[in-house]
């Protein structure tokens, strides 16, 4: 049983758990307080070096290049980057394996073709999407810390929290993979949250 987001290029979807492991609270807490300490700095590297990294290699082996050589690396990066983030939410509950496919689930098909300029312009253009990212993230924080509760009274996350989570993961997904130029469309400020009682694609034009 999966979530998914549809229409843009980037899809990204969640398998729903049968039931939340309680023994993967203190691991989830562990990686919660990694993040505190050393999470700006990691968010500024990807904010930062994603683009300039992908600048410098579209400047050595042109767009086309690029796509060819390292997309499918710059796809099991960013599917890990998302399946850890979806395990801190709570929207799974399984960490990812590099390059193999887990409970989470990111689908890149890419588009255009990238130039230096163009993705060196992104440090500017996803500015916008950054800030609403942040907003976002400090409720789904708080989200977290709720559904942290639940399961250790039932095992079990509010659906509505769990369809806020995805919600907020599609819109990171989306982000991330026009800052590295792996898609040319502009990604659409639209939350994106599976429907409640729904299976499958959450969809939007």
């Amino acid at each position: 049983m999966a979530e998914r987001a549809g229409a843009y290029p980037v899809q990204f979807s969640v398998d729903r758990p049968e039931r939340f492991q309680r023994v993967q609270l203190l691991l989830r807490l562990a990686l919660w307080l990694a993040l505190y300490w050393f999470g700006s700095g990691l968010g500024w590297f990807v904010y930062l070096g994603g683009p300039i990294i992908t600048a410098v290699l579209v400047a050595q082996r042109g767009g086309r290049g690029f796509q060819e050589r390292h997309g499918e690396r710059y796809r099991k990066a960013l599917s890990f980057i998302m399946g850890v983030n979806a395990y801190l939410l709570f929207a799974s509950d399984g960490l990812p394996i590099w390059g193999k496919e887990g409970p989470t689930r990111l689908r890149i098909e890419s588009t255009g073709t990238p130039t230096v300029g163009s993705a060196l312009v992104r440090l500017i253009r996803v500015i916008p999407h950054g800030v609403v990212l942040v907003i976002l993230w400090v409720v789904a924080g708080i989200a977290a810390l709720v559904a942290l509760f639940t399961i250790v009274v039932s095992g079990s996350v509010p659906e509505g929290i769990r369809r806020f989570q995805i919600g907020v993961l599609v819109w990171e997904a989306w982000t991330l993979a026009y800052l590295v130029s792996m898609v040319e469309e502009y990604p659409p400020f639209r939350f994106e949250a599976p429907p409640a009682g729904s299976e499958g694609a959450a969809s939007g034009s």
